[in-house]
């Protein structure tokens, strides 16, 4: 069978004077197209990890890292091209092509729109990409399409600066592969440059595509693993990765960098695999951020945690917080803790909370936005009120006189609670959903609620930060209100400074 090599570029990482670019692919086993499908289409079976490192089984010969994120086998010799149309720059070609499937590029200027495109073993990467409609995790079809314009991307401003208006983006619990998550992917890529989005946030479980098993043993293993809470789930390769991250954020994350956060099914909280070590790899995080990473113990069963700072400018800055095992797991999850030992929560951890230790002794800026996965506060219909969450967000609220806003996911649909200056948004719907139970009781600090799928639109001005949610189909969702904490103008929640 013939196999397609599907080429992605992406920016990991954006900062005032640097932007790191990457590139990689996945491998596509040709099937024959069938009546109806598009001109120059074909069908095709994603390659497993696994089929990569068979002789053979590839142009090009044998991958034995994967095919995308910082540790893959390079491709060949590469050239990065990067312009401000009036001026450009070329980084390479390296004199040793076996070490990079991306480059950092440096001395640029702060608030600076660039242009770039990157060369492999002399040809454009990703010049020709394919439209892919997936049948499903595995299977689908792609239909080659026109090339594309200049990749793009725009500088954060300096930190000494003022930051300005800006807009970003929080996606939670996206990591399904379904049409859902692909239908706000879309969404999310028409609003990068109507709504000058800078970057994205996530709040956690950013990918959880589930291992399907067959057969009367395997379906009795499945029912005890849904039951227990800790499901044998996929995304410790890379070919996980396609469908549930690089494929319906492609022309997202070509244009602005993805800051995540840990959630229970990034972790062994949730799952038998551990997929820290490959979220950390194919989103460049240790690359990203040295100065933190000595500090996650990746891979020591006592530590695996990820936690970091993200600066945009003078007055704005975002705490990703690790909040795996904070919450005890419904059904037999006591059952695994007794036969594993239970994990201390790496918020109780040295490295953990020396970090925030410090961080909250500083003083803070106009916005410190904490997100992390597990919620404070909950309506449900699944997950509850999380004490020790709640004593952080306090912590974060009483270390400055603005006011404070705390993102979260885990449960599958929006909330916004309130206590005074602290605000509490639960945005976990841009990949499953939960919606609430008809006629939730709202608890007196629940402003709002709504039970769709969506990403947070968030503006920030010198006025007001501004939420609204974006539904799949493009369009500013409605808010159910709670109590009259919440000040709605035309379906936003405005928060002054």
């Amino acid at each position: 069978m013939a196999v397609h090599r599907e080429e992605f570029l992406y920016v990991p990482h954006l900062d005032h004077r640097s932007a790191l670019i990457a590139w990689g692919a996945f491998y596509l086993e040709k099937r024959q197209s069938r009546d109806g499908d598009p001109a120059g289409s074909f069908r095709f079976k994603l390659l497993d990890d696994d089929d990569l490192k068979k002789p053979d089984r590839i142009p090009g010969g044998v991958r034995t890292h994967g095919s995308i994120g910082r540790t893959t086998t390079p491709f060949g010799p590469a050239r990065v091209r990067v312009g401000t149309g009036t001026r450009e720059i070329t980084w390479g070609p390296w004199r040793d092509p076996g070490e990079v499937t991306f480059a950092w590029i440096r001395d640029l200027l702060p608030g600076t729109h660039y242009h770039y495109q990157v060369e492999v073993a002399g040809r454009r990467w990703a010049a020709e990409p394919c439209a892919i409609r997936m049948k499903d995790e595995n299977d689908g079809l792609a239909t080659p399409q026109a090339l594309p314009g200049r990749q793009s991307f725009t500088t954060f401003p300096a930190p000494d600066e003022p930051s300005g208006e800006f807009s970003f983006a929080v996606i939670g619990d996206p990591g399904t592969g379904d049409a859902a998550q692909r239908r706000i992917g879309q969404a999310l890529a028409d609003r990068i440059d109507p709504a000058r989005i800078r970057f994205v946030l996530t709040t956690g479980d950013n990918i959880y595509m589930k291992t399907r098993s067959s057969g009367f043993l395997g379906k009795l293993e499945t029912g005890f693993r849904t039951v227990a809470g800790r499901m044998r789930m996929t995304g410790d390769e890379d070919d996980d990765w396609f469908g549930s991250y690089f494929l319906p954020y492609r022309e997202v994350i070509t244009r602005v960098p993805v800051f995540p956060c840990l959630g229970n099914h990034d972790s062994e909280n949730s799952e038998e695999d551990d997929d820290l070590a490959q979220l950390v790899d194919n989103l460049f995080l240790d690359e990203r951020f040295p100065e933190h990473a000595r500090s996650w113990g990746l891979g020591d069963d006592v530590l695996d945690t990820l936690f970091y700072r993200l600066r945009f400018g003078r007055d704005a800055e975002f705490i990703a917080i690790d909040t795996s095992f904070t919450d005890r797991q419904d059904g037999l999850e006591r059952v695994f803790e007794l036969t594993r030992g239970k994990r201390k929560p790496p918020l109780l951890s040295t490295p953990h909370r020396e970090f925030l230790d410090a961080l909250l002794a500083e003083a803070a800026p106009r916005w410190r936005v904490p997100f992390g996965h597990h919620p404070p506060f909950s309506l449900g219909p699944r997950h509850k009120n999380n004490p020790m969450i709640q004593d952080l967000a306090r912590r974060f609220a009483a270390a400055t006189p603005h006011p404070q806003v705390w993102l979260s996911g885990h449960e599958h649909n929006f909330q916004h609670h309130r206590e005074g200056r602290l605000h509490y948004l639960l945005t976990g719907a841009a990949g499953k959903l939960n919606k609430l139970k008809k006629g939730v009781r709202m608890a007196d600090h629940s402003c709002c609620h709504n039970s769709v799928h969506h990403f947070l639109l968030v503006t920030v001005t010198d006025e007001a930060m501004r939420i609204r949610l974006i539904d799949e189909e493009g369009e500013t969702a409605a808010l159910t209100s709670g109590t009259a904490f919440a000040r709605h103008e035309d379906e936003e929640i405005v928060i002054p400074v």
